[in-house]
């Protein structure tokens, strides 16, 4: 691995421990408990998102595949009444 993904790693690392340092502190410095109507919202909310995120990523990896994301002057047109097509009639 280079430098720069070793760096992009140990920040990304970074960044976790400190949003789960945060949360937990926070958790233990507040006294509100979360009813289980709460903790339902809450848990509905993280797979919502996370399922909307996957199925936006594989849109975008299955779009990249077929072939829609190129430029328009790499797109091949595929028309009736191009030379080529006439050619084989």
């Amino acid at each position: 691995m280079n430098r720069a993904t070793i760096l992009l790693l140990v920040g990304s690392g970074l960044l976790v421990a400190a949003a789960l340092w945060w949360s937990i502190s926070m958790t233990l410095t507040i006294d509100a408990p979360m009813t289980g109507s709460g903790w339902g919202a809450m848990i509905a909310g993280i797979v919502v998102t996370f399922a909307l995120g996957v199925v936006l990523m594989s849109l975008v990896f299955l779009s990249s595949r077929r072939g829609f994301d190129k430029p328009p002057d790499q797109v091949e047109k595929k028309d009736a009444d191009s030379p080529k097509e006439r050619d084989r009639d």
